[in-house]
């Protein structure tokens, strides 16, 4: 029996999620998120809904992406009960974006799963950017 060879699938970032579209556009957080992202920072973002958050994040990840880096963008409110499993399973990367970490807020097994996700991270040296509508 011989093993079949994976494909991976294009799958691309949305092209209207980027840092030159971000408003306002002389707003700090570009030019932070990429020195975070060159310097394999972690990096908590917070704000009400609809200020940004989701379009900062993957607006980090398209770009990471086009200059070669290994990326993740992961929604903790798409993921939902899968959350947990998701993020015990995700391997360490140049970078990864959590989005919606008040999801996980309570859920026992989701805040292990972040811990060991950010503890693997930060042993591989890459960026961890996480967003929630609440500050830390």
């Amino acid at each position: 029996m011989s093993a079949v060879k994976q494909m991976p699938l294009p799958l691309r970032f949305p092209p209207e999620q980027r840092f030159e579209r971000f408003l306002p556009a002389d707003a700090p957080e570009p030019s932070l998120l990429r020195s975070a992202i060159a310097n394999g920072e972690r990096v908590y973002v917070s704000g009400p809904a609809g200020s940004g958050k989701s379009h900062l994040l993957l607006a980090s990840a398209a770009e990471a992406d086009a200059k070669g880096k290994r990326v993740a963008y992961l929604s903790l409110t798409a993921l939902a009960e899968h959350a947990a499993p998701m993020l015990d399973a995700q391997p360490a990367l140049d970078l990864i974006c959590i989005d919606d970490l008040d999801c996980a807020a309570g859920n026992a097994d989701a805040e292990r799963a972040l811990f060991a996700l950010h503890n693997r991270q930060g042993d591989a040296g890459g960026t961890l950017i996480y967003a929630a509508r609440h500050a830390p």
